[in-house]
C-alpha cells in the first residue's frame, strides 16, 4: 500500500500538467490530502487543485488509504513499561523502574528518533560487563510490543538506539554502585586463584577480602570473622553464613550477567545507599579545606541544601496523585471479578459523576484486549486508560478500585490489587501523575498491603504518604 501510493506521487509530481488552479490552503483537507502537500512541500513541488483531486481519484478507486495513529503519551509510557518489563524477565535488573530510561524512551520512540548520525562508543566484551548482543536479541525479540501499539514496525537503526538506551541505563547504575566485598574461593593452585581474582577485577570493583584455595581453608569458612556481602566459589559451596554464587574459573558472558544481576540487586535493595553517599561527600570536603571549620560550615550548608531539594522533591511526588485521587472516587471490592468487569467497576463513580460517557470505557477496554496487560504498570497496580481523542471525556478525572483478593488481568502472572481508572481532555500533563502510581508497586507486596487494609480511609491515607 505504501509503495503503490508513493509510486502514483512520483508519477504525479514528475508528469502531472503544472496548468490549473494552484493550491492556496483554504480548503478542508483529509490527512491524506496533508500527507500529499507535506511530501510535495519537502519535494519542492508545486502542487495545483487539479494535481490533489487526481491524487483523491486514486485513492478511492483503488481504496487505499493510509491509518494515521495518534500516539497518546501516557498509554506508550506504560506500554515502554511492559516492553522493559518482558526484557527485565532476562536481565533482572530493573529497568521498568529506571524513570530515567522511561523518560529518554519516551521522547526517543514518540518522535521515532535515531542516533545514526551520532558517533557512541558500544560496549565491548573486552571493557564492558554488559553483553551486548543479549541486548539486542532481547529489543529483537520484544519489538512487537511497541510495533502493535504504533502499527508501525521499528526501523533497525530505531532498535539499535534503543539498546543504547539501555547501556546508558546500565553503565549509569553501574557508576552510583556501592562497593561490593565478598570471598573467593577456588580450590587448586595459589596461581589459578589469582588469575580469577584477576578476572573478576577487571571487570568490577569488587573488594575482595580473601582467596581460599585450600581444603582446610574451605572447611573452616564458617569460622571467618570477615563481613562481606557473598562469596564467589568454582565448586558447590553450602554455608549458613554466607549467600553463595557458583561461577566457572575462566568467566564466560553468563558469568559476567549473574555478577552483573547480583550487584544491581544488592544496590536496588541497599536501605542506606543515600547516607553512604552523603557520608563520602562531607569526608571529601574534609579532605580538600584544610580550614576545618570552613569544612564543617560548607558540610552543613551542602546537606541542607541537599534536605531541602529533597523535601521539595517529595512534595511535588505527592501533587500528583494527591491533587487528582478524590476520596469519593475510591471504591472498596468484595470478591473478586473479571478484569473486564473490574475495569468497567472501577470507572463508575467517574461515570456517575458526568465525567467520562460509557464509550470512553468500554474503549480501555478494548484497547487491553488489543494491547494486551501494557496497563500492569508494576508489581499489582494498573492503570486503565484510552486514547483522549476516544471521546466520551468531559473532564480529567481519577478512580481507584482497591482489590483485597486481586484481580488477573489476560496475560499477567501477577494480581492486581489497586486498580485506578483514568480520563484525561489532554490539557495537562499527566506523566507525574503516572509516575506516582508506578511507585505504588516498585516495592514487592505494597499494593497487596495497601488493599489489605480493607478501609477506604486508610487506602486512601496510605497512597497518598507513599506516593
Amino acid at each position: 500500500m505504501y509503495y503503490r501510493i508513493a509510486v502514483y506521487a512520483f508519477v504525479l509530481f514528475n508528469f502531472a500538467s503544472k496548468r490549473g488552479t494552484r493550491m492556496d490552503g483554504s480548503s478542508a483537507l483529509s490527512d491524506m490530502d496533508t500527507l500529499m502537500l507535506a511530501a510535495a512541500q519537502n519535494l519542492r513541488v508545486i502542487v495545483t487543485q487539479q494535481m490533489l483531486e487526481a491524487f483523491r481519484a486514486y485513492l478511492q478507486t483503488n481504496e487505499e488509504n493510509i491509518y494515521l495513529k495518534s500516539v497518546d503519551d501516557i498509554v506508550l509510557y506504560k506500554v515502554i513499561i511492559q516492553f522493559l518489563g518482558e526484557i527485565d524477565k532476562t536481565l533482572n535488573m530493573g529497568l521498568a523502574n529506571d524513570t530515567m530510561l522511561l523518560d529518554a524512551l519516551l521522547l526517543h520512540i514518540r518522535n521515532m528518533q535515531n542516533w545514526e548520525k551520532f558517533d557512541v562508543d558500544l560496549p565491548t566484551d573486552e571493557d564492558s560487563s554488559i553483553n551486548y548482543d543479549l541486548l539486542v536479541k532481547l529489543v529483537e525479540e520484544n519489538a512487537y510490543i511497541l510495533e502493535n501499539y504504533l502499527i508501525h514496525t521499528l526501523s533497525e537503526s530505531i532498535k539499535k538506539s534503543i539498546v543504547i538506551h539501555l547501556c546508558v541505563a546500565i553503565i549509569r547504575g553501574q557508576h552510583y554502585m556501592l562497593p561490593v566485598s565478598l570471598l573467593l574461593v577456588c580450590p587448586g593452585s595459589r596461581a589459578s586463584g589469582k588469575y580469577l581474582e584477576a578476572q573478576i577485577q577487571n571487570y568490577f570493583d569488587f573488594q575482595i577480602k580473601g582467596v581460599l584455595t585450600e581444603e582446610k581453608e574451605i572447611r573452616r569458612i564458617e569460622e571467618r570473622s570477615e563481613s562481606v556481602d557473598f562469596v564467589l566459589s568454582t565448586i558447590p559451596l553450602k554455608t549458613e553464613k554466607y549467600t553463595v554464587y557458583q561461577i566457572h574459573p575462566h568467566l564466560g558472558l553468563d558469568d559476567l550477567n549473574l555478577l552483573q544481576r547480583v550487584i544491581f540487586q544488592r544496590q536496588h535493595f541497599q536501605p542506606d545507599t543515600k547516607t553512604k553517599k552523603e557520608a563520602a561527600l562531607r569526608k571529601f570536603i574534609y579532605q580538600i579545606f584544610d580550614d576545618k571549620e570552613l569544612a564543617r560550615r560548607l558540610a552543613e550548608g551542602t546537606e541542607a541544601i541537599i534536605g531541602d531539594y529533597e523535601l521539595e522533591q517529595a512534595q511535588k511526588n505527592l501533587a500528583p496523585l494527591s491533587g487528582r485521587l478524590l476520596r469519593e472516587y475510591v471504591r472498596l471490592l468484595e470478591g473478586t471479578l473479571s478484569w473486564r468487569d473490574a475495569i468497567r467497576v472501577s470507572a463508575a463513580p467517574l461515570l456517575d459523576a458526568g465525567f467520562i460517557e460509557n464509550q470512553y470505557v468500554e474503549r480501555a477496554i478494548q484497547v487491553v484486549e488489543e494491547y494486551g496487560d501494557y496497563i500492569v504498570v508494576s508489581e499489582g497496580v494498573a492503570l486503565a486508560h484510552a486514547n483522549q481523542n476516544t471521546g466520551g471525556v468531559h473532564r480529567d478525572c481519577l478512580s481507584l478500585l482497591v482489590c483485597p483478593e486481586g484481580i488477573h488481568f489476560t496475560e499477567s502472572d501477577q494480581m492486581v490489587y489497586l486498580l485506578f481508572f483514568f480520563a484525561s481532555t489532554g490539557e495537562q500533563d499527566d506523566l507525574e501523575m503516572l509516575k506516582a502510581i508506578i511507585r505504588l508497586g516498585q516495592k514487592p507486596g505494597d499494593a497487596r498491603r495497601i488493599a489489605a487494609l480493607r478501609d477506604i480511609d486508610a487506602v486512601y491515607a496510605a497512597i497518598n504518604a507513599m506516593s
